[in-house]
């Protein structure tokens, strides 16, 4: 399986309400969760997203995809455009 088979495949893909599914994911990934601020920035249409995981190969990193991210191997983020 390519990893961007699924990209964009869930139907909440490019909504508030999968970018906040998403949001709750890398929030698992930090340490003190939602209440921690995360790193993060944009250029022009791109959002960065860095946390410590998941792995884009793990389930989460494949819902991530399915909701219109993606993993930047160059800046070893996920990116999302808008």
């Amino acid at each position: 399986m390519n990893d961007n088979d699924n990209y964009m495949d869930d139907p909440r893909a490019k909504t508030v309400e999968g970018f906040i599914v998403a949001l709750k994911i890398f929030a698992k990934y930090m340490e003190e969760g939602e209440k921690k601020a995360f790193f993060c920035g944009a250029a022009r249409d791109e959002l960065f997203i860095y946390a410590d995981g998941p792995l884009e190969s793990s389930e989460d990193g494949v819902l991530l995809t399915a909701l219109g991210f993606h993993f930047d191997e160059d800046a070893e983020c996920w990116s999302y455009f808008t």
